[in-house]
């Protein structure tokens, strides 16, 4: 299962924030960047707007590594990958959404697919949440999660169970 948003974080904030982590590692050591002449001054505005690390992580990929890797995957999808890859990322770009179940017997390319949608989406510098019901496939594509640990599902289920996510915390806004 594949959820996307259009949140970014800038280039600006990216810095902000690599400039609060070096201002925390120079305060184990007695320092801070206002030591040193020149340095810019972290902005705590920018960097409390950025405060959720879920959401931090899911945005700091390297969108040019994967620009770079789609423009190689996409000329080697098939052709009924290529139907899919393109239909998933309109619904994504219209916002229109959509429920989409790849299957195949191994071998097949499921994985491969997933994986350029899943670039294609983080290049333009897209939250994509993925998640996957096994350890196994959680080891097959960068930053997989397993489904029960990213949606705090249960793993003992009854007519009473639901996910454990809380209103108002950094992974249900991560979500939404």
């Amino acid at each position: 299962m594949l959820n996307v948003s259009t949140l970014k974080i800038s280039v600006a904030d990216r810095k902000m924030l690599a400039l609060e982590a070096v201002d925390d590692l120079l305060k184990q050591y007695g320092k801070k960047l206002s030591d040193y002449p020149g340095m810019p001054l972290v902005d705590r505005a920018t960097t409390n707007r950025n405060r959720n690390d879920l959401l931090i992580e899911e945005m700091m990929y390297d969108q040019v590594t994967f620009k770079v890797r789609v423009e190689n995957i996409i000329r080697s999808l098939n052709n009924m990958q290529g139907i899919i890859f393109h239909k998933v990322l309109n619904s994504v770009d219209l916002k229109i959404g959509g429920l989409y179940f790849v299957y195949g017997p191994g071998g097949t390319g499921k994985t491969f697919l997933w994986s350029a949608i899943i670039s294609k989406l983080r290049s333009q510098g897209r939250i994509v949440l993925t998640v996957a019901s096994s350890g196994i496939a959680s080891l097959l594509i960068d930053g997989v999660r397993r489904a029960h640990s990213r949606f705090k599902i249960p793993l003992h289920i009854d007519e009473f169970s639901c996910c454990k996510i809380k209103q108002n915390t950094y992974l249900a806004e991560l979500i939404c």
